[in-house]
């Protein structure tokens, strides 16, 4: 992990504003992100799907130029 977040800061430093992965994402792939979606199923009719289907759609949405620009977002 110490080199994924090394690496990510040099990577963000030669391309500044450009850069499409922070710091702050590295760590994030530490934490645990199993957690119980039933009140999501139940509040927001939530559907699970498999991984390999999520990641076919992810790939088709990136080859066809499609891209979500999460940088004005703000947490709570």
């Amino acid at each position: 992990m110490g080199l994924s977040i090394f690496a990510a800061k040099i990577y963000n430093v030669v391309f500044g504003k450009r850069a499409i992965i922070s710091v702050e994402q590295v760590m994030r792939m530490k934490e645990d992100k199993a957690f119980d979606h039933q009140a999501a199923r139940l509040d927001f009719g939530y559907e699970p799907i498999p991984f390999a289907a999520g990641i076919k759609g992810e790939v088709n949405e990136y080859m066809q130029g499609v891209r979500v620009d999460f940088s004005n977002v703000t947490y709570q």
